[in-house]
């Protein structure tokens, strides 16, 4: 048994070790950025409809629905451009003190629209026209958020990589310039991935009445920051 043991541990001594190497490595992360003026506007449109029956609700909704196509075709925008995600049909209940239980009040319809207006100036006019509704009538169209963004988005990534490789490359020669060596060759390198998508400068659930004394909605675009971000290991010599 002893002389089986000692059998394997000189076979395990023997057997050359793969991909060993002296040489220290030196990690780094580097991010590239530029600002856009943006000139994609991208809004989250909640179309909503209250009833006694789930069959008004819908009907209700799908009349606000119609409604709203016909802004978009006066507005010019594409049907390629406009995007359901998401319809629910359920009911509301409100809580009676009486029998201190739920009580079915009605239906709620639900449909969210994700529309991408590319005439950004025109996005407060566009808030103005589509947002409506009140409690009394039942239905309307909620502003859920919007989102700004630049159509020159992919390119610019595509030109920011190329530069946070070489700004990872430049971070990791001055690091091991300073440890008194140099960087042999790229052992690892990968992007960093997430969402680079700019945060909404307005988010927010609100439906517009509007009178003519009443001064239309203004929006501040700011700028679109695109960034493209890498992780890269280096061997050092």
């Amino acid at each position: 048994m002893k002389k089986a043991f000692w059998m394997l541990c000189l076979i395990a001594l023997c057997i050359p070790v793969v991909g060993y190497s002296d040489s220290g490595i030196v990690a780094v992360t580097a991010k590239a950025e530029k600002a856009f003026e943006p000139n994609i506007l991208h809004l989250n449109l909640e179309i909503w409809s209250q009833a006694t029956t789930a069959k008004q609700a819908q009907q209700m909704a799908a009349k606000q629905y119609q409604d709203l196509q016909k802004i978009f075709t006066e507005q010019k925008i594409r049907k390629e451009d406009v995007q359901t995600e998401n319809y629910s049909l359920s009911p509301s209940y409100e809580y009676n003190q009486k029998t201190q239980k739920n009580q079915l009040v009605g239906f709620k319809a639900l449909q969210t629209l994700k529309v991408t207006l590319r005439k950004v100036e025109l996005g407060g006019a566009f808030m103005d026209v589509v947002a409506t509704g009140s409690k009394t009538s039942g239905v309307g169209v909620n502003i859920q958020n919007i989102q700004w963004d630049t159509d020159q988005r992919v390119q610019a990534q595509a030109k920011l990589l190329t530069e946070a490789v070489q700004l990872a490359r430049a971070q990791a020669d001055i690091l091991a310039k300073a440890a008194g060596t140099s960087v042999k060759s790229v052992k690892r390198l990968q992007p960093v991935t997430g969402d680079q998508q700019q945060e909404p400068h307005f988010k927010r659930t609100f439906a517009l009445e509007m009178a003519s004394s009443v001064p239309g909605t203004e929006l501040s675009a700011g700028q679109v920051k695109v960034t493209a971000e890498v992780q890269a290991e280096y061997e050092l010599k």
